[in-house]
């Protein structure tokens, strides 16, 4: 059947729209805000004083031999120098756990590092510290020498048990959050092998704010930290060595073993640390380095997941997530756990001996929204094509779809939770657009393009697309049904010097019309 012929124009608000697409620019909103100061406030008595210059050995076993602290350049692996000066109590650091106080882990009394017949530790000695402004807790993990043989990497990750919820480990396995659906688990592997001489090695985690995380007591719902070896010779990012970019691969799933994926899988890479950025020669690492570089200036192009920051050793901080292909060479025959500690987390209720309470009690994590956002789809058809005639083979019709958020919205559903005296601005939020069907007839009128490891998205404020088809034909399904998401960002600034953190994340959205 033939449709009826009407000129449509577009409306005063569309056309505002669009002319405000024209370039892509933050957005801001509008009321900053400053940090409760009822939360996160430091109570807990060190027994181990990291930041101590003066502390330059652990505190092991009186029969164990001297194991250095792990930013001393005798303290065994090197860790990226992105994050080796990175450590220290003004710019956040708290220590959350260890296994060599006295007075904490496992119980009262016992160090944790027990020497073995050759002198050596054994293993469970490690640390754990957490930043108050990036809502990252950094694992500090020694292996003595020759404790793995012929392994060459270290598998880490988090995972959820018990019988309660929580979204706490939902900004990690992903680089878009979906809230509708909370991460329980993940693992990470570390690029770079382990030491045959021992080291130490630093595994770090993005944790989100949840609220009700505070109302559960452990272990409903429980944490278990698993540490162990796997044996991988290669691992590529798109078919390419991702060069010298320190960083890890991450799966959402618990006890992850490489030999089931050999030669292909989908996963996270992340970097953190800035080693390696001027010299990177690969296209995955320029990628990761362009898009570190970005977030560093306070730009959001080329990456949907990341925190960004400096501190007072004047090294910048990078914690960045790009979903890629990866794919690895070898085998994995090896499965060593080295550390299984199920424990409560911060700011969770510890119920007689269920567990060994944290070093600090406030709740982790600095922001997460409260509920999945809205993205709301406006379409304008205009007919024809001169001249209007239907049977002229050559005319279309234009199918001019605006995919635009609500600020008021956002703001409504923004969950904070920053240390005493710390404040955010600069809040933007912007569309994008995941994988979108680029059918026959697909324009972009206002949007930017991205190719973000295995993502193609399209962005902007608002993001506009358009369908031009025969003028028979209806606007493609694939334009009211795309994958979208909100990409949100903001800048956390102290009130004690502490450098600014640039903070990036992207959540999974709901389409409306």
């Amino acid at each position: 059947m033939k449709k009826k012929f009407k000129q449509v124009l577009l409306t005063g608000s569309l056309m505002l729209a669009l002319a405000s697409c024209n370039k892509k620019s933050e957005v801001i909103l509008p009321t900053p805000g400053v940090g409760k100061p009822a939360t996160q406030n430091i109570t807990a008595n060190y027994s181990f004083n990291w930041d101590d210059p003066n502390t330059i050995t652990m505190p092991v076993s009186a029969s164990s031999p001297t194991v250095y602290v792990p930013w001393r350049s005798n303290g065994g692996t090197p860790l990226d120098a992105g994050i080796v000066d990175d450590y220290h109590k003004a710019d956040g650091w708290d220590l959350v756990f260890n296994s060599f106080s006295p007075d904490n882990f496992p119980k009262a009394g016992d160090r944790g590092a027990m020497a073995t017949s050759n002198g050596l530790p054994a293993g469970g000695l490690y640390f754990a510290l957490y930043n108050r402004y990036r809502g990252i807790i950094r694992y500090y993990t020694y292996i003595p020498p020759g404790l793995f043989g012929g392994s060459t990497q270290l598998a880490h990750g988090l995972s959820i048990y018990g019988n309660g919820s929580t979204g706490l480990l939902s900004f990690e396995g992903t680089d878009i959050v979906d809230l509708d659906n909370k991460a329980t688990s993940f693992t990470k592997t570390n690029k770079d092998g382990i030491s045959t001489t021992g080291g130490w090695y630093a595994m770090q985690y993005q944790l989100a704010y949840d609220p009700l995380f505070t109302s559960t007591t452990f272990p409903n719902p429980g944490f278990r930290w698993d540490c162990y070896n796997v044996s991988v010779s290669q691992i590529k990012l798109n078919g390419t060595e991702i060069g010298s970019l320190k960083g890890t691969i991450t799966t959402p799933a618990p006890d992850f073993n490489w030999g089931n994926v050999i030669n292909g899988a989908l996963g996270i890479a992340e970097i953190f640390g800035t080693a390696g950025l001027a010299n990177a020669s690969s296209d995955v690492a320029k990628a990761f380095a362009g898009a570190a570089a970005g977030g560093l200036a306070g730009n959001t192009t080329g990456f949907l997941s990341g925190i960004f920051g400096g501190n007072s050793a004047n090294s910048q901080t990078v914690d960045l997530a790009i979903n890629s292909t990866i794919t690895t060479t070898g085998t994995s025959t090896s499965f060593q756990p080295y550390q299984l500690n199920s424990t409560p987390l911060p700011g969770q209720n510890v119920a007689g001996t269920n567990g060994v309470p944290p070093l600090i009690n406030y709740p982790l994590g600095v922001f997460n929204l409260s509920g999945k956002p809205t993205v709301k789809l406006t379409t304008t058809l205009t007919e024809g094509t001169p001249p209007y005639e239907y049977t002229n083979p050559d005319s279309r019709d234009t199918y001019t779809n605006v995919y635009d958020l609500d600020y008021n919205e956002i703001n409504s559903l923004l969950l904070f939770n920053l240390p005493a005296g710390a404040s955010y601005d600069k809040l933007g939020a912007e569309v994008v657009l995941v994988d979108p069907d680029e059918v026959p007839g697909f324009e972009v009128v206002s949007a930017q393009r991205e190719v973000i490891g295995s993502h193609t998205v399209y962005t902007g404020v608002p993001a506009v697309i358009a369908y031009k088809v025969q003028h028979w034909d209806p606007q493609p399904a694939s334009a009211t049904s795309q994958k979208v998401a909100i990409r949100v960002s903001f800048r956390i600034k102290s009130n004690n010097g502490v450098p600014d953190v640039f903070m990036v994340k992207t959540f999974l959205a709901n389409l409306v019309s």
